[in-house]
């Protein structure tokens, strides 16, 4: 399990907006808190037994690559743990996406790369693929390709997230690596965006594609705040969905940000709005457009007020 992202589902704001909330609970949120926990605790408790592993790991000769051409080896086990989804190799069995890896170690090569970028790779059709392997280092994310392991997804449809079985195959191949001593049982998962800084200035009006679209605080008229700034990096996400009142449209959400924030200030005494970043979440249907991501304390800056999180 990735234990270092903690997602905590509806324990977010009960006491503002829709008063369903307090119909549809039975358990106060701190219950369903302490359920959350222990269902992490028992997730890291079936890694720690050994229970979940790989289950179908797909060799370099079984996949056709091309001899290994990187020669740098790592010191295990490594501290640092990087996950890529990488687009536009859709392939749904082995044969399939044999065939993508073939193409995608081409392209790595042809780039100046001494191999494939990764260690291993996850496929859509839940096989793990050996990359460069455990003892070798990628090529995969500048600064950390000596002190890390990176894994990728690849085979994705376009616009979807990776399929169950290829969630479950990454997540035994994480518990794999850490019970067989190629990374450390406290490694760090750092958050990277293709290399590109979001909250940098544009430059030239030029569309940052692996970045959300971030409307800034003075975009949504946040009010003035004076929260105490936080030590960075951070080292733990919390996700926290909130429930009961929805947004389709963005003049709706700047109103449903703001709500929030007066919330958080007004009745809950706290120094702004309980976020970093608050996400659209669409209640029905698509859009052909990104949802957005609203600035609230932002990153770096200030420290998380201790109502945050109910």
């Amino acid at each position: 399990m990735l234990w270092w992202l903690l997602v905590f589902s509806t324990l977010g704001l009960g006491a503002w907006g829709d008063s369903s909330w307090d119909k549809t609970q039975d358990k106060h949120p701190f219950e369903g808190l302490q359920d959350l926990l222990g269902n992490i605790s028992q997730l890291i408790e079936k890694d720690k037994r050994g229970l979940s592993g790989v289950s179908t790991m797909v060799s370099r000769k079984q996949w056709g690559a091309d001899a290994v051409g990187c020669s740098a080896q790592l010191a295990l086990p490594v501290g640092f743990l990087i996950t890529h989804h990488v687009p536009g190799l859709e392939c749904h069995n082995q044969t399939s996406c044999s065939q993508r890896l073939r193409e995608l170690q081409g392209h790595h090569v042809r780039n100046g790369w001494c191999d494939i970028a990764y260690n291993f790779l996850v496929g859509d059709d839940g096989g793990v693929y050996e990359g460069v392997g455990w003892n070798v280092q990628g090529v995969h994310t500048q600064g950390y390709n000596n002190i890390s392991l990176g894994l990728a997804f690849f085979g994705t449809s376009k616009g979807h997230s990776p399929s169950p079985a290829a969630l479950s195959a990454m997540e035994g191949l994480i518990s794999s690596a850490v019970r067989k001593g190629h990374l450390s049982p406290v490694y760090v998962q750092p958050l990277f965006v293709k290399g590109e800084s979001c909250l940098s200035p544009q430059q030239n009006a030029s569309v940052k594609e692996a970045c959300p679209l971030i409307v800034q605080r003075s975009a949504w008229d946040a009010r003035e705040a004076h929260c105490s700034k936080m030590n960075q990096p951070a080292q733990y996400v919390i996700i926290i969905h909130t429930m009961g009142r929805t947004c389709n449209k963005s003049d709706e959400c700047r109103v449903l940000v703001q709500d929030i924030q007066s919330f958080f200030m007004d009745r809950s005494d706290s120094c702004d709005i309980g976020y970093k970043f608050p996400a659209q979440c669409r209640s029905t249907g698509g859009s052909p457009e990104p949802d957005p991501v609203f600035r609230g304390q932002g990153a770096p800056g200030p420290q998380l007020p201790a109502a945050g999180a109910q």
